[in-house]
């Protein structure tokens, strides 16, 4: 008569080896070993008479998929604003529909007026022209300028 043979499994959640508090409560388990390239299945099936899945060892479900990150903010009008010429109150709209920080806004608006601008860009001159207000606006949101 030959010996039958018997599976064995170790369980672990969350990093922890729950094999022996759980060994009395599995019902089912089903192993599909999947074609390569792609991910195996193994479904476990426990009762929960003794209440295990509670506190502590309760299972970490996301309700929800995360929320992908916004796309970084496009200060394209803003740029082109500042380099065509505006009042400060258009500037100061443009600040508030944007992503930038109040004291953010205010480095703006304290670096750009006319009499100011032209010293700023003569020791700055990375920030002349469209691409450079554009430059400008992108590093003082990174806190480069304050």
């Amino acid at each position: 008569m030959a010996a039958s043979r018997k599976a064995y499994i170790k369980i672990e959640y969350d990093g922890k080896d729950i094999t022996e508090a759980l060994t009395n409560s599995v019902v089912t388990m089903t192993y599909v070993d999947k074609a390569s390239g792609e991910s195996d299945d193994l479904t476990l099936s426990c009762h929960d008479r003794e209440g295990n899945w509670h506190n502590a060892w309760y299972p970490k479900i996301a309700l929800a998929p995360p929320e992908p990150p916004e796309p970084p903010y496009d200060y394209t009008e803003m740029a082109q604003a500042l380099q065509n010429g505006t009042s400060s109150a258009n500037l100061q709209r443009l600040i508030d529909e944007s992503d930038l920080t109040p004291e953010q806004g205010r480095t703006l608006q304290r670096i750009t007026p006319t009499a100011t601008w032209r010293d700023f860009t003569a020791q700055n001159p990375q920030y002349r022209g469209f691409e450079g207000k554009l430059l400008l606006i992108q590093d003082i949101k990174r806190g480069i300028i304050r």
